[in-house]
Order: structure tokens, then C-alpha cells, then sequence
């Protein structure tokens, strides 16, 4: 099984987790703002969603250890959800009117310091990976 380690310290914006996932995945520390060429983990939760289930770096089976959580926790907190929340608003970035009606909720809920945060979503999405996968895309992740 590929082990792979995220260092969460370097992570202070929802930009640096990209880049830090990118490079991480390519075992190089200074990729920058190409998001880890030759593969691709995107500027955006959607891309980065579909570059966890293998084929464009990340080898699945894995194990990934993100060192330093906390840090990443208290940076990608309320205040970073509720503004990916109203950018996919003001993009129009929903399917449908429920869609519209879920991204106000959870900006609200960000703004007040509840609900879900940025971490949270992250955490959630690569833990998530086996139970949406149709195939055996085994993603272990451990938070330190």
C-alpha cells in the first residue's frame, strides 16, 4: 500500500491544500501553483474530488497521513467554508435550485461558527473515497 504524508502546516488557505496535496502525491515540496504536474489535482473541491479515485497520481490503494491536522483544522475553519459557499453561489456552481437553497444554509451556518467547515469537508471527501467507489480505490486517511 502507497503511504503518502500531508504536512498540515503548510497548509493555511484552501489554495495551500491543493498545492501541499499536489506535492505531496509527487514527492516534491516546491511544485507550486501547477498543482503537481504532470498530474493534476485541481484549483477547486469538484477537480480534486475526481483526483481521488487514482489515475491521475495518487495510487490506490494508500494510506495518508496528515501530520499536523490541527494547524490545517484551525485555518480551514467557518470563515473558509462559508467563502467557498458564496463563491459557488455567485458562480452559479449548483445543479439546481435545491442546490441554491443547501450553499445559503451552509454559508449561514458558517457564518454563525457552526456546521461544517472547510476541514471537515476535506476530511470527509477523502474518507469517503470507498464508499463512493465502484471499484477498490482504498484511501486510509489517519489525521496526527
Amino acid at each position: 500500500m502507497k503511504e503518502y504524508t500531508l504536512n498540515g502546516l503548510n497548509i493555511n488557505t484552501l489554495e495551500d491544500f491543493f498545492e501541499e496535496f499536489a506535492n505531496m502525491v509527487h514527492g516534491e515540496t516546491s511544485l507550486g501553483k501547477n498543482f503537481g504536474e504532470p498530474g493534476y489535482f485541481g484549483k477547486s473541491i469538484e477537480s480534486f474530488d475526481d483526483c481521488l479515485f487514482g489515475g491521475f497520481g495518487l495510487e490506490n490503494p494508500c494510506k495518508i497521513t496528515w501530520k499536523n491536522s490541527e494547524h490545517s483544522k484551525k485555518m480551514l475553519g467557518h470563515e473558509v467554508y462559508a467563502k467557498w459557499c458564496r463563491e459557488q453561489i455567485t458562480k452559479k456552481e449548483y445543479l439546481d435550485e435545491d442546490g441554491f437553497k443547501y450553499l445559503v444554509d451552509e454559508e449561514r451556518k458558517a457564518l454563525e461558527g457552526k456546521g461544517e467547515t472547510m476541514f471537515d469537508t476535506l476530511v470527509d471527501m477523502i474518507s469517503s473515497v470507498d464508499s463512493r467507489s465502484n471499484s477498490a480505490n482504498i484511501v486510509n486517511l489517519v489525521c496526527s
